[in-house]
């Protein structure tokens, strides 16, 4: 993607870092990069649980959590997610599990991913919150099959042609207005 100031971003590209992905910025563009499968960085402490903070700055945004949820249902390994900023602002995650994922919500603010696991097609709910109705899209493109994501609308509100740009990269996604 084009990124002329990659100097703000070394704070998500540790949390990428944690799954094993390597952002690389080079000439006003930004790529991921990652070896192998994904995979959760052991913490540097071994007994406890590797965690994404998200918090007003300088912690990770809180607008980004969700996307690094849908990463650690893929990745191999647990994972903490933490928002300290809004109140149930987890409670979609019990819509991983449709898909197979494992997601243990701990209190309103943190959930525990349990990555890695084979994942279903499925049919979720997205809440009217638009960057966890692209997560769980990114979840859903990932699995073979067929899936449906009802209630997409922030979608579209937020990204008017989100759908038809990821079809011209190959993806296949269908945008079906709900009855």
């Amino acid at each position: 993607m084009k990124n002329s100031t990659p100097e703000q971003f070394p704070l998500i590209d540790r949390t990428f870092a944690k799954f094993g992905v390597h952002i690389v910025h080079e000439g006003g563009w930004s790529r991921a990069e990652v070896e192998g499968r994904l995979r959760v960085r052991e913490p540097f402490t071994p007994n406890i649980l590797q965690k994404i903070e998200a918090a007003p700055w300088p912690y990770l945004p809180v607008d980004l959590l969700p996307i690094f949820v849908a990463l650690g249902v893929r990745a191999e390994g647990s994972m903490m997610f933490w928002n300290k900023v809004y109140d149930g602002a987890m409670g979609w995650t019990s819509e991983l599990s449709k898909f197979g994922a494992h997601a243990v919500m701990c209190d309103p603010h943190r959930v525990i991913i349990f990555g890695g696991k084979p994942l279903v097609p499925a049919a979720v709910d997205s809440p009217y919150i638009i960057r966890v109705a692209i997560a769980l899209l990114m979840l859903a493109a990932s699995i073979p099959g067929n899936s449906t994501i009802r209630n997409a609308a922030p979608i579209r509100r937020a990204h008017p042609n989100f759908v038809e740009n990821l079809t011209t990269l190959g993806a296949q996604i269908e945008w079906r207005e709900s009855a």
